[in-house]
């Protein structure tokens, strides 16, 4: 959904396995450029944000399960959006506080995607997006 971000994520996916040859292992099993994931199981969530995220980043959130109905809500823009299973939610969510609602009956998971502002600053480099300025939201990481 953000060339610029995905080229970014490639940069430090590259640099990593440049530094780290382990992680050429570890990517030819696991392509996916986020480097990090949190399985979530059968929890709802305070509102929050995901401050160690780069402010500008996008994070992926896959549902699964076996429930029925759940909703991941966002205040500031007052939206439900629908979060069941089979649905990817995309979102910035270093700067968009939200929270997990309570679901039906039946198991809820949730498999989180993201990269830490840590790993991009590790390797002196910064997540860059679209549409942002982005010179002045890295100098801020």
């Amino acid at each position: 959904i953000d060339e610029t971000q995905f080229k970014s994520l490639q940069a430090l996916r590259d640099k990593t396995m440049e530094e780290m040859p382990y992680l050429k292992i570890i990517n030819g099993i696991d392509p996916l450029l986020f480097n990090g994931r949190a399985l979530i199981f059968n929890r709802a969530t305070p509102p929050h944000l995901d401050d160690r995220d780069p402010r500008v980043g996008w994070a992926a959130l896959v549902i699964l399960g076996t429930f029925k109905t759940g909703w991941l809500y966002l205040q500031r823009l007052n939206l439900r959006l629908r979060y069941t299973p089979g649905e990817v939610v995309w979102i910035r969510g270093a700067i968009l506080e939200h929270c997990v609602l309570e679901w039906d009956d039946g198991q809820r998971i949730c498999v989180a995607h993201f990269t830490h502002n840590s790993v991009f600053n590790y390797f002196n480099l910064c997540c860059k997006t679209q549409k942002t300025n982005v010179d002045r939201v890295c100098s801020v990481i």
